[in-house]
This record gives structure tokens, C-alpha cells and sequence, in this order.
């Protein structure tokens, strides 16, 4: 490996880390929270009111015990778990973003991939940044921020199983992990119900994972279902970077992208 290239596997392998901190933080949380209102609703609920600030800084509003009740069963059961599940894909988003950036930040000649053709209005927008931008790297950060939202525009299953970035994937996770993307492809559709259809199951969510789930319903998020969701996210993150980093030269990883890609293989096989 050349000094640049050592210089970007630890860059890539130190972002890796904190995004797995990160994503450790979040299941930390939810059982926080569950342990906490499981204790409140033991010890307090029966006997105490409580009166909190309103929204829109009209008065406050009191929350006897029987509402109280019903707010931590909901926070129990559905809205901590949903919180969770968003707050996880996102960061593994986040950080696969950030993953391309730092590949297209040190070999620029990527922006310039030949497949595909871009359409005239992608054009337009291109040609504008070019003649926008004061120097030659403000005009490649550009590029990279415009190519980096429409790679992850799309189809997210596309960034792994047809390498859409050309960061180094090529065809191993549609080769060797089909099984696990297979399941991200439905972690993903199920954090986007939550998001914009209300938890429902829609006609998009189907056709994308195949499912045998009846239009309409709500599937619930559980303990088991967001930990299994959270080990597959930072696995293919894992597998991602490892990949990446074996197209620099690289032959020694961190123990936590090895833990943690063996342990995405062990459980799609």
C-alpha cells in the first residue's frame, strides 16, 4: 500500500468505528428507555399526576395515572422500538455515504464512470456547479455531493448488489450475501412505512421484499427483530469496508470489521 492509500483505510476503518459506536448507542438506548418505563410504570404510575409543558407554549398539560399508563405502553411497545429502527438505518446511511465520499475525495476519476447516461437535466446541474465553483476543489466536493444524493437517491439495495457507487464492491455482496440483502432490502422498506405510510404495509413494501404480509397491517418491531436489524446493518458496513479496503492493498483489518463481517455470514448463509 502507498503512504495515501494506509492514510485512507485508517480514515475509513476510524469513521467505521464510531458509526459502530454509534449504532451500539442506539440499542443501548432502547433498552434504556424500555428498562425505564418498565420501573416507572411499577413504582409510580399508580400514584402520581404529571403536568408538562404543551407544544406550542400555551399553558401545560396534566397526565393523570390511567394516561400515563397508556403513554408508557406505547412507548413499550411500538414507539421505541420504531425511534430505533429509523435512527439505525439512518446512520448506516449516513455512513456509507460518507464511505463514497472519502473513496470519490481521493480518487476523483470515479465521478467519471461511463455507465449509464445521465439525463439532460443532471447535465444542466453538472455544468452549473462547474462554472458555480471558485476552484478546481471546490468543483470536485460539488461533484461529489451531487453524485453521493443520486447514488443514494435510488433503489439503497443497488449500492451493494450492482456496486451503483464503484467503490470496489463489484459483485460479492449479489454473489455471497444474497440472504442478507434480501432481509436490508426489508429493514429499509420497513423503516420507510414507518416513516411515510403510518407503520401500514403498502403495495410498495410487496413488491420489494416479497412478503407475505397483508396490505394494511402493521408489523411490529420487537426486541429480537430490531437487534437482528441492527447486527445485519453494521455487518454489511462491515463487508463494505473490507472490500473496499482489499482494493487498497490491504491485508490486516480492525477486529470490529471482522466480528462483525463474520458474524453477517454466519447468519445469512
Amino acid at each position: 500500500m502507498t503512504q495515501e492509500q494506509k492514510k485512507l483505510a485508517s480514515a475509513i476503518s476510524s469513521k467505521f468505528i464510531s458509526y459502530r459506536k454509534a449504532m451500539i448507542n442506539v440499542w443501548r438506548d432502547y433498552l434504556f428507555i424500555q428498562v425505564l418505563v418498565d420501573d416507572f410504570t411499577k413504582k409510580q404510575v399508580k400514584t402520581r399526576n404529571l403536568e408538562i409543558e404543551n407544544h406550542n407554549n400555551n399553558g401545560s398539560k396534566k397526565f393523570f395515572a390511567k394516561d400515563i399508563d397508556g403513554i408508557c405502553i406505547r412507548l413499550r411497545n411500538s414507539t421505541n422500538s420504531k425511534k430505533a429502527l429509523i435512527n439505525s438505518v439512518a446512520l448506516t446511511e449516513s455512513f456509507l455515504q460518507d464511505l463514497t465520499q472519502m473513496i470519490y475525495k481521493e480518487y476523483p476519476n470515479k465521478l467519471n464512470s461511463k455507465e449509464g447516461v445521465e439525463v439532460i437535466g443532471q447535465q444542466i446541474k453538472l455544468t452549473q456547479l462547474i462554472f458555480e465553483s471558485q476552484t478546481k476543489e471546490e468543483m470536485i466536493d460539488k461533484m461529489i455531493e451531487e453524485k453521493v444524493r443520486g447514488i443514494f437517491y435510488g433503489n439503497p439495495v443497488d449500492f451493494f448488489e450492482k456496486d451503483k457507487a464503484k467503490i470496489g464492491l463489484d459483485t460479492m455482496f449479489k454473489t455471497s450475501f444474497s440472504k442478507a440483502i434480501n432481509k436490508y432490502s426489508e429493514v429499509v422498506n420497513r423503516r420507510n412505512i414507518i416513516i411515510h405510510n403510518e407503520g401500514k404495509v403498502d403495495r410498495k413494501y410487496i413488491r420489494e421484499t416479497k412478503s407475505a404480509l397483508r396490505l394494511g397491517s402493521k408489523p411490529a418491531i420487537d426486541k429480537i427483530y430490531l437487534k437482528d436489524s441492527i447486527n445485519l446493518l453494521i455487518g454489511l458496513s462491515a463487508a463494505s469496508v473490507v472490500a473496499v479496503l482489499k482494493t487498497q492493498g490491504a491485508t490486516k483489518f480492525h477486529k470490529f470489521l471482522l466480528s462483525a463481517e463474520k458474524r453477517v455470514c454466519d447468519d445469512y448463509r
